[in-house]
């Protein structure tokens, strides 16, 4: 049997994530990518021209050359600056819902006006957009597209597993 991070690592960024190329920044910008993992993911956004900042608290993971926090949601607190665009693929379901809302307002503290959170949900055990819509809005974030696609992975495809690619805009405080 092969290992859940492996068969995740096989995944072609690419083909992952098509569907939301148009919501991506121009290049050069900086994209937060937060539950890393290996950085397969931030490896393909460097390659793409953007400037990276990985976010993994299991260090196990972690490319021996890069330059990594060893952090999580919802803290993030080994962070500054502002990014143009964070990631947040296949990690949500992991975070206890109680700590959603700390989550989102940290990530809105991160982003620059108008910055852009794709944001990944597992649908189930989540039942999609619903789940964390308000949740954002009252942090700052305005829900801009919703994208359901089938996984990728063979397994969770017979499972019935599907995901919710929610598209969030950072919108100026009040």
């Amino acid at each position: 049997m092969i290992h859940a991070a492996f068969r995740w690592a096989c995944i072609d960024p690419a083909v992952l994530w098509a569907p939301l190329r148009p919501f991506f920044p121009a290049q050069p910008a900086r994209i937060l990518d937060v539950g890393a993992g290996s950085g397969r993911d931030a490896a393909w956004f460097f390659r793409l021209g953007y400037a990276v900042t990985c976010v993994e608290p299991d260090r196990r993971l972690w490319p021996i050359s890069a330059d990594w926090e060893a952090d999580g949601l919802p803290a993030l607190s080994g962070l500054s600056g502002r990014f143009d665009l964070i990631t947040i693929s296949a990690v949500w379901h992991l975070l206890p819902d109680h700590d959603w809302s700390a989550a989102f307002e940290r990530l809105a503290d991160l982003a620059k006006p108008g910055a852009r959170l794709i944001l990944s949900l597992r649908l189930p055990p989540m039942t999609g957009a619903d789940d964390v819509a308000a949740l954002a809005q009252g942090a700052g974030w305005q829900l801009h597209d919703v994208c359901r696609r089938a996984s990728l992975q063979a397994g969770n495809r017979t499972a019935g597993v599907m995901w919710d690619w929610c598209v969030f805009a950072r919108v100026a405080p009040a």
